[in-house]
């Protein structure tokens, strides 16, 4: 894991291949500890949600290069809007449940030199419409979650995962 310092934030980045050693639990735990004792900021980039959920106060969430969905831990990761972020989710093995099978985001990222009209992730969606091709503004929740998505023009934010479901 790379890391840079600047005078107010520090930026660490995953090493290519996504995985994060002990070495660098190590380091993440004494850059917190750090943060918190010199009023400082941490910026993390990676794709490991356990880390990011005991690391950070906020997160993005960013699928073919667009933050999709942002806000609190607890409000991206407790109760997410958008269904990439509840398949991240739900790819996550849960170590007390015995299943045969974790659940995969179906299909495959898109080509990023032909990337889809509108949302980019419509192609994967199970709730996609053809309004998802249209140009997708970032909605903002009066709790301040964002998220790029058609299904909430006009909607509350969902309570929790399930509720996207049904949307």
């Amino acid at each position: 894991m790379g890391k840079e310092a600047y005078k107010d934030i520090w930026v660490f980045a995953e090493q290519e291949g996504g995985v994060l050693s002990g070495t660098t639990f190590e380091l993440l735990a004494k850059a917190h500890d750090l943060k918190k004792k010199l009023g400082t900021s941490m910026l993390l980039i990676t794709h490991d949600l356990g880390v990011v959920a005991e690391t950070c106060d906020k997160v993005a969430i960013m699928y073919a290069g667009e933050i999709v969905e942002y806000g609190t831990i607890e409000q991206v990761l407790e109760q997410p809007m958008l269904p990439y972020t509840v398949g991240l989710l739900r790819a996550i093995p849960n170590m007390t449940t015995d299943v045969d099978r974790l659940s995969p985001i179906l299909g495959a990222p898109p080509d990023p030199t032909r990337l889809p009209r509108g949302c980019k992730f419509q192609p994967r969606c199970p709730h996609a419409t053809e309004q998802c091709a249209a140009p997708v503004a970032t909605r903002t929740m009066a709790d301040g979650h964002q998220c790029r998505c058609c299904l909430y023009e006009g909607v509350e934010a969902p309570q929790n995962a399930e509720e996207v479901e049904t949307l």
